[in-house]
């Protein structure tokens, strides 16, 4: 089979070992500091059957301070708004898988969780306690409490025990003693004695009938709560190795048990039987617990040595094991949630596991990091090119890829390798290796970094182009000989394609490409340039939809060969514009969908379900490939600087869970309050307590793309706001008024169901609406009173006024009767007194009466002196 070969190695840094290359191969590594590292992708052959290469699933292990708390967890639990509980004796914490919320105990010295809890379907948490079954309960100090809500009843025996254990089975809670009494009780039910156990192990059920295994004798007992005894249904003698340690469903009335040393075991109730399997699931260690994936895959956990995931049938599909962390050695549970995201409680944190994923990272297998990367399959089996070195696949006895060896030919530094006639065939820079057997055979010496298998074998043998040099292999029934023609331009070879008029291309480096015309008897190489429309950026050459195409600077060229010269190709971007800026070349996978890598992510093109539109899908990988390898059946391998992943389309995707927020608590910080899970709304809030935090999550899969934030308020500033993937917003100095809090979740494309939250914030006492009402009564009254004054004001005045005309009109009618008196007594009349009073008119002499009647001279103020007669 004929594949494409591999480029050189691209990095300026040296492998691991041989430090000491010689200085060519120095510099040619060193030059790829300033280039790219693109290269095209070669298709290999599909994986067998009966071989797992699916790698290590994506993981992270939070140790205890990285959740916040200050003891390793005792128990972890799901809840049912998808937050996670982890306990850890004075504290529990709840999150969404990124964000934690930390609780402490009120009373550390007494309050305290030995070791496990129960939810009910509402999210109360329950507890035992000495002689008691409490609830969780946290206070608004944000401290949580243990409320005694039953007592165990004399018969249980357990007044005065402290019950550490609790098992969920069905609808029922069993609580026990490491060892004695079972007694099932959950909210609802009465409590019941259902059997004794000595050193109690595990408590399981299957359909109507509950189990009990004893760690100390490996008996099995069924628990009859009619008659308060466990009964022993296993045989007399029964070794303390086939103790049944974990369990999970398997089948209608068949549950799948682990065991402390005897393996894994069928059990229906009456008899146990063998599971069959192999590779690490055969090695008869404890298993700790057993956990249901979907209805094909399960998950367990093995003591001393990690997470195993397996199907029905006992087939090993992916192992994270203690290779990866220390802390994997010791996993106690499991816990799957629907989002796709296994939880572990080890002996010291907490595992996240991704599982199901058509992603697997591959690097963890490899003895040495990874600068470049190819896979390259040969008689079935997995070889890896990478940094210098050819790695052989190693596979357990199930046929999963545990790890690779170094298995180099000859050489400081391993060129390349590919298949040619169904031969491994490695070069290096002592000449060309063929795979015989478990070793490496010298094919021709002498020929450095040489290129082949990328061209069809003719009469003349194999092409080939090496450094220095480029002819042809044939083969002989005395060896190889090699037919070679000198070309001192060629120094190091980076990549080499054949396009389909038959030309081989080569990739040279910067602003460097070679073209070798194979149609004569002698092969022709042509060097192109600058000068022929390249610029000083890497050249890198690949084949789409049959023509030969180049990229540069994030840009497509086409060769034309009747003036020797490249130019843009437009039309690509025009029939492919989501590719328009695709870095890495753009390559089919083996199900004919296209693959390519543009500004730091990597997508997929799949064609629309309903037409001929094209869907450009967003892959998960998280970083940009520098390189595509393709594998029959729609596997692809990818890698960039120190990644290497594998993607398999025939895996299982957890399915998408809606994406909802979720508002935890609020927290006033003026009084130190929490008002845990608030529902729809808040009481009202006074003034002086108007500055507060809105806490709230969201959960999902920490490895799908990252949840983010956006918050709004009705009533403030109504329109999103992003927070990040902080998830909690504060608001100070609210003021009064009515207000609607909104948080929505956002991850990649997807905008989740939003939480709301209702709540007033109460004016201060001086904006109060009685205030409000005194103000306006004060004003009202205010203006009432002056308007009263000014009433009364007026109304004495005029009463003044009055009682001053009324006195001067008094004092005028005197007057007048004064001069009337006087006129009687003179004799003056009626008519001259009108006469006189014209004359002054006249004069202008004031007519208001009051003065008119001044200036008529009266009696008082012109006395007249009567004449004496004459004597």
């Amino acid at each position: 089979m004929l594949q494409l070969s591999p480029p050189g190695h691209r990095d300026k840094r040296l492998p691991q070992k041989g430090g000491w290359i010689f200085v060519p191969i120095i510099i040619a590594v060193a030059a790829l500091a300033y280039i790219p590292c693109r290269a095209n992708s070669g298709q290999i052959a599909s994986i067998p059957h009966d071989l797992v290469e699916s790698g290590v699933p994506s993981f992270v292990i939070l140790s205890p301070e990285a959740l916040g708390l200050r003891m390793p967890p005792s128990d972890l639990q799901l809840m049912p708004d998808g937050r996670v509980l982890v306990v850890a004796q004075h504290e529990i914490a709840f999150g969404d898988g990124v964000r934690w919320e930390i609780f402490r105990s009120a009373d550390e010295r007494k309050t305290i969780v030995f070791d496990k809890v129960a939810v009910d379907a509402n999210g109360e948490i329950y507890t035992g306690t000495e002689g008691k079954i409490a609830r969780v309960e946290i206070g608004s100090d944000a401290r949580w409490r243990l409320n005694p809500v039953v007592a165990f009843a004399p018969e249980t025996g357990l007044q005065n025990a402290i019950v550490k254990n609790v098992t969920v089975v069905r609808d029922d809670w069993y609580w026990n003693e490491s060892t004695g009494r079972i007694v099932a009780w959950q909210p609802g039910k009465p409590m019941r004695v259902v059997g004794e156990v000595g050193a109690i192990e595990r408590v399981f059920a299957i359909g109507q009938k509950t189990f009990a295994s004893s760690n100390s004798s490996g008996e099995l007992f069924r628990l009859d709560a009619d008659s308060n005894t466990a009964i022993r249904i296993s045989p007399p003698n029964a070794l303390s190795n086939g103790t049944i340690t974990s369990w999970a469903p398997y089948g209608p009335g068949i549950l799948l048990v682990g065991t402390l040393s005897a393996g894994l075991q069928l059990f229906d109730g009456v008899s146990l039987k063998p599971f069959e399997s192999l590779g690490v699931l055969g090695n008869n260690q404890r298993i700790s617990d057993l956990c249901v994936i979907n209805d094909r895959i399960f998950a367990a956990a093995i003591e001393t040595f990690g997470i195993v995931f397996f199907d029905r049938e006992g087939r090993v599909v992916q192992v994270l094991d203690r290779t990866l962390d220390h802390r994997l050695a010791s996993v106690r549970q499991l816990r799957y949630a629907t989002n796709g995201v296994l939880w572990a409680v080890l002996s010291d944190g907490v595992a996240r596991v991704e599982f199901p994923s058509q992603f697997s990272r591959i690097e963890p297998l490899l003895p040495s990091g990874v600068n470049y990367a190819r896979p390259i399959r040969y008689e079935g089996r997995l070889w890896m090119l990478t940094d210098g070195h050819a790695l052989r696949g190693v596979y357990d006895d199930g046929g999963r890829l545990e790890r690779f060896e170094d298995d180099t030919p000859p050489g400081l530094f391993t060129w390349s390798m590919m298949i040619v006639d169904g031969m491994l065939i490695a070069t290096s820079e002592t000449g060309i290796y063929a795979r015989d057997g478990k070793t490496w055979k010298t094919v021709i010496a002498g020929i450095s970094r040489a290129h082949l298998g990328y061209t069809k074998p003719d009469a003349r043998g194999w092409f080939y182009a090496a450094r220095g040099e480029i002819g042809w292999i044939k083969k002989s029934s005395d060896g190889y000989t090699a037919t070679r023609f000198p070309e001192p331009e060629l120094a190091v070879i980076y990549k080499a394609m054949q396009d389909v008029g038959g030309s081989v291309w080569l990739e040279l480096g910067l602003a460097r490409i070679g073209r070798v015309d194979l149609s004569g008897d002698q092969p022709k190489l042509t060097i192109f340039g600058t000068k022929n429309g390249l610029s000083s950026d890497w050249v890198n050459a690949y084949v789409w939809d049959g023509i030969t195409r180049f990229t540069q600077s994030d840009h497509h060229y086409r060769f034309d060969e009747a003036h020797n010269r490249f130019y843009e190709d437009t039309k690509f971007a025009i029939d492919y514009p989501e590719q328009a800026s695709a870095r890495a070349r753009p390559a089919y996978d083996g199900r004919g969908r296209p693959w390519f890598a543009a500004n730091g992510n990597t997508y997929m093109v799949d064609a629309a379900p309903t037409g001929n539109a094209r869907i450009t899908n967003l892959m998960p990988v998280g970083f940009e490939p520098s390189e595509f390898t393709m594998e029959g059946g729609g596997v692809v391998w990818i890698w960039a600087n120190r990644r290497l992943m594998r993607y398999d389309p025939d895996l299982p995707k957890a399915p998408l869970q809606p994406l909802k927020a979720i508002i935890n608590y609020v927290q006033f910080n003026a009084v130190d309050q929490h008002v845990f899970s608030p529902g729809p709304s808040l009481p009202p809030i006074s003034y002086d307590n108007n500055s507060f935090i809105i806490h709230f999550a969201a959960p999902a899969n920490p490895f799908e793309s990252p949840v983010s934030f956006e918050i709004m308020i009705e009533g403030g500033n109504a329109r999103w706001t992003s927070t990040g993937n902080v998830g909690s917003a504060a608001f100070n100095r609210l003021r009064e008024g009515h207000y609607i809090f909104h948080v929505r979740p956002v991850a990649g494309w997807r905008i989740g169901e939003e939480a709301k939250l209702e709540f007033t914030v109460r004016p201060p006492w001086f904006r109060a609406p009685l205030a409000w009402m005194i103000y306006i009564l004060t004003a009202l009254g205010t203006v009432m009173l002056i308007a009263r004054l000014s009433s009364l004001s007026q109304r004495r005045e005029k009463e003044r006024l009055a009682h001053i005309v009324a006195e001067r009109t008094r004092e005028l009618q005197a007057s007048e009767d004064r001069c009337r008196q006087l006129a009687a007594e003179l004799g003056i009349t009626n008519a001259e007194r009108q006469d006189a009073k014209g004359k002054a008119r006249d004069a202008n002499v004031e007519t208001t009466p009051t003065l008119s009647k001044k200036n008529i001279p009266s009696a008082e103020d012109n006395p007249v002196t009567p004449k004496t007669p004459d004597k």
